[in-house]
């Protein structure tokens, strides 16, 4: 997927009935909801240093950074790697260009990492967007 000519990683929701208490060792905060699955995948190198929706710098190595076309900035996402049990909690703090999915997200490299999923560049996950 390209945007604005370069190449951006991105997570593409779908609405899931699964629920989370499947996923057995992982702890997520009560005041979590059920948002969907989704494709992790991430944006970062191209990205570095450039001016974010909420005015501040993108930094690919700040793992709480992510990119939604549709959620409120600054509303918090906890995204689970259900084979790894990892979980990193990002916030919006940028757009993503008109066309995206609604339910899509970019993470940041930093974010990717702490979910395990650099090697393989994606993975299914499970995002809850909190209150």
């Amino acid at each position: 997927m390209t945007r604005r000519g370069l190449v951006a990683l991105t997570i593409i929701a779908m609405r899931s009935e699964e629920p989370l208490a499947s996923m057995e060792n992982v702890e997520m905060p009560e005041e979590c909801r059920q948002f969907g699955v989704a494709e992790a995948t991430y944006y970062g190198e191209s990205f570095h240093g450039r001016t974010m929706a909420n005015g501040e710098a993108f930094d690919k190595d700040d793992p709480t950074i992510a990119a939604s076309p549709t959620l409120p900035l600054g509303r918090r996402v906890t995204v689970i790697h259900p084979e790894n049990k990892k979980v990193v909690t990002v916030t919006i703090t940028d757009r993503m260009p008109e066309g995206a999915p609604d339910n899509a997200l970019d993470l940041s490299r930093a974010a990717a990492q702490k979910l395990g999923i650099l090697t393989e560049g994606r993975a299914r996950v499970y995002v809850q967007v909190e209150n």
